[in-house]
């Protein structure tokens, strides 16, 4: 994925700073710091390999996604008994999204080990004595943690001191005490271990509120307008999506496509959540998660958008969504009372037909032999764009780690000087002053930008190279190089 080669890159330009060279950075204040710490080692001992590196890299994510797995379990554990734990988490991993998700974006699987660690150890000391100073002082570590890997994983520690707020409404006055006096010193702990990066993003950005977020709603925004220039409005828009994707990439639900089967599976999370609700145990361990879950929806489907990956950025979301259907098959087993070995015997049947779908789906994937998007344009470019000459491209990750040349960001997502540009439509005025001599882009995208930007690009610019991918998708099959029209070009 094109967001997976931007942590490279960093990891990367981190690695070169190490060893004593002058890397590029043009970082916005959303960007996670924690994986691409990860993962600069890999790219400092192997530091002329490009490829190498990167195998590393998804190596180590696939040992944190393992640990992911082995936690999202002792979770479950907690409500259910071994079976039905086992066959929830089995579902769950071997789902296409799942493993998708692992590997978009890079920081996804790290922020998840973080949570579900962060969710397993606040469901011990929450039922333990108040008087533990140490425990609250841990997490305050996590959530600190958290916040390196992701910054929407801040969100957790929010949603801890809501939950801390209701709990302390129905007791005495002590333990009110008590729990406000472990509120302040986890949320003291986690903001010492979060404020480094908080302070070297000020300084480095001049912005606190992460202008990542910022420029995703803007992208999001202009694709909306540019596909549906009569649209209901952006937060409608997105909680349509929202309401769409739902209904694909919530957990047990990819077995079939067909909308009854959607049905029934969204029927039996509501299900669940009846139950959550109505069983006190489970209500008290399920409010931090919806809490959470509530906080990030809304943040992504109000404030932020982001429809192209939508799915990822609600990834937490539709994993923590398994805590319904397992309220649910816990009130069945409850009234069916099978035996232990009869209910793994009955679960695992039930697993089969999950692991013959998502192995078809596999196999349909690998068999269409589809090239790799983001990857293939950057090898095109790297053949045609001459050396030394500096490249502009509003999705810049792979294009970025692949060429030798300077390559600017114009979306703006990790460049705040492209968004500030683009929110005040002086693109060109941009472009001019880096002295950006190529653009490269899909065609597709490159005519919205065009189109929002009244002109500027097309002004400027004339196509020298086309690239057509006659298997993908409509709309992501083409790609342009562009070149500087003579007239424009700034000299000396």
């Amino acid at each position: 994925m094109d967001d997976s080669y931007i942590f490279f890159k960093i990891s990367r330009d981190l690695a070169d700073w190490l060893s004593g060279f002058l890397p590029s950075f043009q970082l916005t204040s959303g960007f996670q710091p924690l994986s691409a710490l990860l993962y600069c080692p890999f790219f400092q001992i192997f530091w002329d390999q490009k490829e190498f590196p990167i195998h590393c890299a998804l190596s180590l994510n696939a040992v944190l996604g393992f640990f992911a797995n082995i936690f999202l379990y002792c979770l479950l554990r907690k409500i259910v008994n071994r079976p039905i734990a086992t066959f929830l988490v089995s579902v769950w991993i071997w789902s296409p999204y799942v493993m998708y998700q692992s590997i978009n974006g890079m920081e996804t699987t790290l922020a998840l080990l973080l949570l579900l660690i962060t969710l397993s150890y606040y469901w011990r000391i929450n039922h333990i004595s108040h008087h533990q100073f140490r425990s609250w002082f841990f997490l305050g570590l996590l959530i600190g943690m958290g916040f390196w890997a992701r910054v929407d994983l801040g969100m957790v520690g929010v949603a801890i001191v809501l939950d801390q707020v209701w709990l302390a409404i129905g007791g005495d006055q002590h333990s009110r005490s008590l729990r406000i006096r472990n509120v302040i010193l986890c949320s003291v702990t986690a903001l010492a271990v979060a404020s480094p990066w908080i302070v070297f993003t000020i300084i480095s950005t001049g912005n606190l509120v992460p202008i990542s977020g910022r420029a995703v709603h803007q992208v999001t925004e202009v694709v909306l307008n540019y596909l549906y220039p009569n649209h209901s409005g952006f937060s409608l828009m997105m909680l349509a999506r929202f309401k769409r994707e739902i209904l694909i990439y919530q957990p047990l639900i990819a077995l079939s496509k067909h909308t009854s089967w959607q049905l029934y599976i969204s029927g039996l999370s509501l299900v669940g959540l009846i139950l959550a609700v109505r069983d006190r145990q489970l209500r008290i361990l399920f409010r931090p998660i919806f809490i959470f879950q509530t906080l990030i929806l809304a943040s992504y489907i109000i404030i932020i958008g982001g429809a192209w990956h939508l799915n990822r950025y609600l990834y937490p979301v539709y994993t923590l969504m398994i805590f319904l259907h397992a309220a649910t098959l816990r009130y069945l087993e409850s009234r069916i009372k099978l035996r232990s070995w009869v209910l793994a015997i009955t679960l695992f049947i039930l697993f089969l037909p999950y692991a013959f779908s998502y192995t078809a789906q596999y196999h349909f994937q690998w068999y269409k032999n589809l090239p790799a998007r983001y990857l293939s344009a950057a090898l095109f470019a790297k053949d045609r764009v001459p050396p030394k000459v500096k490249v502009g491209t509003f999705q810049s990750g792979c294009i970025s780690y692949w060429l030798d040349n300077q390559v600017i960001n114009l979306d703006g997502v990790i460049n705040k000087e492209a968004y500030f540009n683009l929110k005040n439509k002086t693109m060109d005025v941009y472009l001019d002053e880096q002295r950006i001599d190529y653009l490269v882009e899909e065609v597709f995208l490159f005519r919205m930008w065009d189109n929002y930007l009244g002109g500027q690009l097309s002004k400027d610019y004339y196509m020298v190279a086309l690239k057509k991918e006659k298997l993908l998708r409509r709309g992501w099959n083409k790609l342009g190089i562009y070149k500087r029209k003579p007239l424009n070009t700034l000299r000396e």
